[in-house]
């Protein structure tokens, strides 16, 4: 666009505005974009996704700059309404995938676990992780990294016992204290050790670009996947035998 405008020195005029523009613009790209090509992707035919762009983009701004302002005046109920109906999202995907009998109260656990639980306390994290800095330097990449460090050494550690714990809770089996037990045994190793392959280079991205009050949105929109791969992996390995068992850091 530069060069079709005709400046008298392009290149130099071409760098300048990349300079100044480029990291602004990508990193509203990655605030808006991600989200609409999760919907396209997975729920669009791949005939109709380019035409889904240019049709409903207009559309999903719009949406978008609803939820904006909705995440402004009530972000805690706009968090627990999002994150009970993606952990819901999450559970029902898997249970397709597992071509199993679809099972209604599990899928109402996940969304009481994501709304009552899980948003909550998330609201409340990801407000309080910008606080964490890299000491003696401000520079914005050292933070992001210590951000992650206390969310995967600290958040990640109690998260997943809660997670199985509360669960099984709702799931109110007989022998409940020692079913509890049983699953962290057998689960919270395994999921944490998996949990620092993925979800490290996610929150980088996450601390470093994406704006602070969409954080848990973004964190529940990679967790959708996130379920889906675990509920398979579940599925297909011996050492994680209940297929219910799911896990959103």
């Amino acid at each position: 666009m530069t060069f079709l405008e005709l400046p008298q020195d392009p290149i130099s005029v071409a760098k300048t505005k990349l300079e100044n523009n480029f990291l602004d613009v990508l990193k509203a790209n990655w605030t808006v974009w991600p989200i609409f090509q999760f919907f396209n992707i997975f729920f669009m035919p791949i005939h109709l996704r380019i035409q889904f762009i240019f049709n409903k983009l207009y559309h999903f701004l719009m949406l978008y700059s609803k939820y904006n302002q909705l995440l402004t005046r009530r972000p805690l109920l706009t968090n627990i309404i999002t994150t009970g109906a993606l952990f819901g999202t999450g559970d029902y995907l898997a249970q397709k995938i597992s071509n199993g009998k679809f099972d209604s109260a599990r899928l109402a656990r996940a969304m009481v676990y994501g709304s009552i639980i899980f948003a909550p306390i998330g609201t409340k994290w990801y407000k309080t992780l910008p606080k964490f800095k890299f000491p003696g330097y401000n520079n914005s990449f050292l933070n992001a990294l210590t951000r992650v460090g206390v969310d995967q050494l600290v958040f990640a550690p109690i998260a997943i016992p809660t997670y199985y714990s509360v669960m099984t809770v709702l799931e109110n089996p007989p022998n409940l204290l020692p079913t509890i037990q049983s699953k962290l045994n057998d689960h919270w190793l395994n999921t944490l050790q998996t949990n620092w392959l993925v979800w490290p280079v996610v929150q980088l991205v996450n601390f470093s670009l994406i704006p602070l009050r969409f954080q848990l949105l973004f964190v529940n929109l990679v967790s959708i996947g996130w379920n889906c791969y675990l509920s398979m992996a579940l599925n297909s390995s011996s050492h994680l035998a209940d297929s219910e068992d799911q896990i959103l850091i």
